[in-house]
C-alpha cells in the first residue's frame, strides 16, 4: 500500500532538495570536489525524467520553464578545448579551473529552454573533440561515479578528464609540470549555481539563498 503524495508534500520536497543542492555548492566551495557527485544527484531528481522515473519539477508542473544558461557558446571552428561554464584562474597552487557564477563573459541568451540548457547545448569539449552536454555531465556524475551509484563500467570519455588530462592544461608545481584537474567537477558545481538560479526565478517565495 502507497500513499498519495500531495502539492504541499512536493513544495516540502523542493525546499528539501534546494537545501541540499546549497549545502553542497557551499562545501564544493570550500574545496571538497567530491561534493560535485552530490550537486549532480540532486540536479538528476530536480528535472531528469525517465521512463521509471518522474522528476520533482515535473511533479511540480514546473519543468516547462527557462533556465538560467551562464554558458559560453561553443565554436566547432575552435580547435582548442572548450572550457563553457568555468575558467582559468590564478590559486595558491597555480592555475586551476574556477565556476564562472555570475562574472562569465556575456552570453547572447540568458535564459533558455530545458531541452536546449540539458541536452542539447555542448559546455565541455576535451582535446580528443569529445563534447559534453549538462545532461552527459550530470548522469554520468550521478549514475557512473559515485553520485547515487559507482558503476563498474565508467564512461571511458569521462574517465578520461581526469585520468588521462584530456582537457590538455597543466600548472607548474614545484618545478613540475603537474595536469590541471577536474574540469568535469568545477562544470558540474557551475551547473549548480544556474539551476539555483533557476529555481529562485520561478520559487521566489521558497528559493532564498
Amino acid at each position: 500500500m502507497k500513499t498519495n503524495q500531495t502539492e504541499d508534500d512536493y513544495i516540502l520536497y523542493l525546499q528539501e532538495q534546494v537545501e541540499f543542492l546549497i549545502n553542497s555548492c557551499n562545501s564544493f566551495d570550500k574545496g571538497f570536489y567530491g561534493e560535485a557527485k552530490r550537486i549532480a544527484t540532486t540536479i538528476r531528481v530536480l528535472v531528469h525524467d525517465t521512463n521509471r522515473s518522474i522528476s520533482l519539477l515535473t511533479q511540480l508542473n514546473s519543468k516547462k520553464i527557462y533556465y538560467y544558461n551562464t554558458a559560453f557558446p561553443f565554436n566547432p571552428n575552435n580547435l582548442l578545448t572548450h572550457l563553457g561554464l568555468i575558467s582559468l584562474c590564478p590559486g595558491p597552487t597555480g592555475n586551476d579551473y574556477q565556476p564562472f557564477y555570475d562574472e562569465g563573459p556575456p552570453v547572447n541568451h540568458k535564459w533558455k529552454t530545458f531541452d536546449n540548457w540539458w541536452a542539447e547545448e555542448i559546455v565541455l569539449v576535451d582535446n580528443k573533440r569529445n563534447k559534453f552536454t549538462r545532461k552527459k555531465l550530470i548522469l554520468t556524475s550521478s549514475n557512473q561515479d559515485g553520485g547515487a551509484h559507482i558503476d563498474p563500467n565508467l564512461n571511458q570519455k569521462y574517465a578520461n578528464i581526469n585520468r588521462k588530462n584530456t582537457m590538455g592544461w597543466e600548472k607548474v608545481v614545484n618545478g613540475k609540470e603537474t595536469p590541471i584537474l577536474n574540469a568535469h567537477l568545477v562544470s558540474i558545481r557551475q551547473i549548480g549555481h544556474e539551476l539555483l538560479k533557476t529555481l529562485r526565478n520561478k520559487f521566489p517565495e521558497i528559493v532564498s539563498f
